[in-house]
Formats: structure tokens, sequence, C-alpha cells
């Protein structure tokens, strides 16, 4: 008797979480980044170029279209700017995190230095690599 009833919600409650995921998405601070207007609600166009190899080409069109800022889905947005760069990836503070993409690359389910999410375990792997790197005479 139950499960009938849940077989009937189901189609409601399919409706309602994809207007909840709809409505979401429209406040999100990210729909004012430029790009498709596609790309404000799914990834699966992004999802598409990376299996088909076309993702960095499909990038730079964007880019192009765009300008130096735009959105590739719904939480994912790419920069080309040399400022940008500079303040993703060398400004040690800068305060961002890795997305949860990151987490397909852990090693035998431990988390490395590449695939660790959260800031500070990032910035514990990385100084006992840079010390491991002092003791053996390495340098950049």
């Amino acid at each position: 008797m139950i499960v009938s009833y849940l077989i009937c919600l189901f189609p409601y409650l399919l409706v309602i979480g994809g207007i909840v995921q709809v409505v979401l998405r429209l406040k999100s601070p990210l729909v004012k980044v430029p790009g498709p207007k596609y790309t404000a609600f799914t990834s699966l166009v992004l999802k598409y170029k990376e299996f088909t190899h076309g993702r960095t080409f499909w990038i730079q069109e964007l880019h192009e279209k765009y300008g130096p800022v735009v959105r590739l889905s719904s939480n994912e947005v790419s920069f080309a700017t040399a400022d940008a760069v500079r303040e993703i990836y060398m400004s040690g503070g800068s305060g961002y995190n890795k997305t949860p993409f990151y987490s397909l690359f852990t090693q035998f389910g431990t988390r490395t230095l590449f695939s660790s999410l959260p800031r500070t375990e990032v910035c514990q792997r990385g100084r006992a690599f840079s010390t491991e790197l002092k003791l053996t005479g390495f340098s950049f």
C-alpha cells in the first residue's frame, strides 16, 4: 500500500526537485557570468566535450565569443587572463578551495597533494613536500 503511494508521488517529487534546482541555479551568483544560457542549468555539454576530447577547443571558442571570464556550467567558470592565473594558482593565501572533481585523483583511497580538497590539507602536504625537497638539495 505504501509502495503504491510512493510510486504515485515519485513523478511529483521529481518535478518539485527540478523546480528547486532551477530556482537555486537562477539565484546563483554565477548566473551573472557571461556564457551560453544553458550553462546556468546543466553541465552536460561540458561533460560531453570532455569525453569527446573537445573541452579545450570549446572553452577557447567561448572565450573568443564571451571574453576572458566564461561560465562553463552551473558551478564552473573559466578565466583566461594572467591576473586570474596569478590570483588563483600563485598567491599562496588566495583562499580558494578545489572542486570535488579532484577527488577522482586519489591513490588507493588516499588523497595526494593534487587530490586534497580542503586548503588546510593542501597546505600541510605542500609544506611536507617542500621540506623533503629542501633535504635533497633540489631547487626550482
